[in-house]
């Protein structure tokens, strides 16, 4: 249903941003504290493996939050609120922000190609 799927996009939401949270940190202290005999980061990325699996169930119920939002319409409550709240913090739309984390993977693999390379 539209409604199990925008809850399931709304808890995968919360899940990939507290991911993300701590990776960014855990990265940030390995790179504070590289050295020449640890380059390494990829352990980094390997502790949340599991975590990652997130982004399945995101992905899996995107079309649908998409379809959510479509059916409120332009001239809804809700999306006249959320057009007001992005022009108002010079942000882009919710179905923008919403892309985000599907374009995330394909952004880690040319980040890993990059340092495989060099």
């Amino acid at each position: 249903s539209l409604v199990g799927s925008e809850m399931c996009i709304r808890d995968s939401i919360d899940t990939i941003l507290g991911l993300h949270k701590n990776l960014r940190s855990d990265l940030e202290l390995r790179i504070h504290n590289l050295t020449s005999d640890t380059t390494k980061i990829a352990d980094v990325f390997l502790n949340y493996i599991e975590f990652l699996k997130a982004y399945t169930q995101y992905v899996n119920n995107y079309d649908d939050a998409i379809q959510v939002i479509t059916k409120h319409g332009k001239k809804s409550p809700l999306n006249k609120f959320l057009t007001q709240q992005s022009d108002k913090h010079n942000q882009m739309g919710l179905t923008y922000l919403l892309i985000v984390p599907v374009q995330r993977f394909p952004r880690y693999q040319m980040l890993f190609k990059d340092l495989v390379k060099n």
